[in-house]
């Protein structure tokens, strides 16, 4: 039973990094632009957001965090826009690396479906990136009674799941590759301190928003 678990956790985890981890990383900048060009109905994120869903209340009491202490919320997304602005600042004084691929909703119903791709968004990447990822891949490692090998383990797990989440926003350039990485690290820390997924995917959802109008 321990070996079919085993297999099956494995092809899980293969799946995702085919079909969710590395597209993104293969997005070419004039395809992402033409993604949101105009906003459509974003039928591809909520199909995969419902995956993540089911995804996440399967491994909930597999590797899910307990609760340990409160980690301010606004806190974390003060980090995220304070990280935003210094990197824009930067890439400013440069002539590559900022690439505005987002134009503002026109319309009611745009609005809606730029609501709906970017909840829907939070929710996969955060159950994906800070919830499934690194975890999922010590766990099928199984525990190793070595407690130098076990740190080992977890550091190149947590920069893994880092590395794969700022590369998949690579089509931005690379001022938003180290944003996206710096934006990983504060969220990760953020589900681990509280154990509440559903906080990062609202402080995700928040700086989108934020981003848009105002970054």
């Amino acid at each position: 039973m321990r070996r079919q678990n085993f297999i099956f956790e494995l092809i899980i985890l293969l799946l995702i990094v085919i079909f969710l981890l590395i597209p993104p990383v293969l997005t070419s900048p004039s395809a992402a632009i033409n993604q949101f060009e105009t906003w459509a109905f974003p039928l591809r994120n909520i199909c995969i957001s419902i995956f993540c869903l089911a995804l996440y209340f399967i491994y909930k009491k597999v590797f899910g965090q307990k609760k340990k202490i409160f980690y301010p919320s606004l806190l974390a997304l003060g980090c995220l826009i304070f990280f935003s602005l210094i990197l824009k600042f930067i890439a400013s004084h440069f002539n590559t690396g900022v690439i505005q691929v987002v134009n503002m909703p026109g319309g009611a119903k745009e609005l809606f479906y730029c609501f709906l791709t970017f909840i829907t968004g939070a929710i996969y990447e955060e159950i994906i990136y800070r919830f499934y990822l690194a975890d999922a891949i010590r766990h099928i490692a199984g525990p190793r009674q070595n407690k130098r090998l076990e740190k080992v383990l977890f550091f190149v797990c947590e920069v893994f799941a880092c590395i794969a989440f700022a590369l998949a926003h690579r089509y931005l350039g690379i001022f938003a590759v180290i944003n996206a990485a710096l934006a990983h690290i504060v969220l990760r820390f953020l589900y681990v301190k509280t154990g509440l997924i559903w906080n990062c995917v609202l402080i995700h959802f928040v700086y989108n928003i934020i981003s848009l109008i105002l970054l």
